[in-house]
């Protein structure tokens, strides 16, 4: 969880790295997060399997994102990380990597 007191050093670094960046850098790179084009309505062209994982703390994509995604595949599947928020992988590595484990010994 980001709210971990264990993390506020890191989180302080990170945001401390984020702020020092000049703004039109950070601009650009908001920016191009949110203009790009919604993939959902396309989705349902891919042919591979697709494991849309969130963390039950993500602000940025909640888990109704993940449904969607899932929901837009053949064979899609949703998963949540508990007590994680955008970047599992980081905050709850282990629990994030079982999921993927599991998902890709079963595909």
């Amino acid at each position: 969880s980001l709210a971990d007191p264990v993390l506020a050093e890191g989180l302080a670094a990170w945001r401390a790295r984020f702020t020092e960046l000049p703004r039109d850098t950070i601009g650009l790179s908001a920016a191009s997060v949110v203009e790009r084009g919604a993939i959902l309505p396309s989705l349902h062209r891919t042919p591979v399997p697709i494991l849309a994982i969130s963390g039950d703390e993500d602000w940025v994509y909640p888990a109704d994102h993940a449904e969607r995604i899932a929901a837009a595949v053949q064979d899609g599947r949703a998963a949540q990380v508990t007590a994680a928020g955008h970047s599992g992988i980081w905050e709850r590595a282990g629990a994030t990597n079982a999921l993927i484990r599991e998902w890709l010994d079963a595909h």
